[in-house]
């Protein structure tokens, strides 16, 4: 499937774009929420809650488990 992917779209559409949370900050607002779909093993939350200490940002910080956890 990937060969196929690259042969008719190109190597862009097989690679995951490299993001950081100041890439992903600055394309959010009020309007726009940041949403962390996750598989299995996933867990960003180590990197999201760094990223909000180093902006100081705690008390506008709201997170929500809709899963198991």
């Amino acid at each position: 499937m990937s060969s196929y992917i690259i042969k008719e779209l190109g190597q862009f559409f097989i690679e995951s774009p490299v993001s950081t949370m100041d890439i992903l900050y600055n394309d959010i607002d009020t309007e726009i929420p940041l949403i962390f779909v996750l598989t299995m093993g996933a867990d960003p939350t180590a990197l999201l809650l760094k990223f909000v200490y180093e902006k100081n940002f705690q008390d506008k910080f709201f997170s929500i488990s809709l899963g198991q956890g």
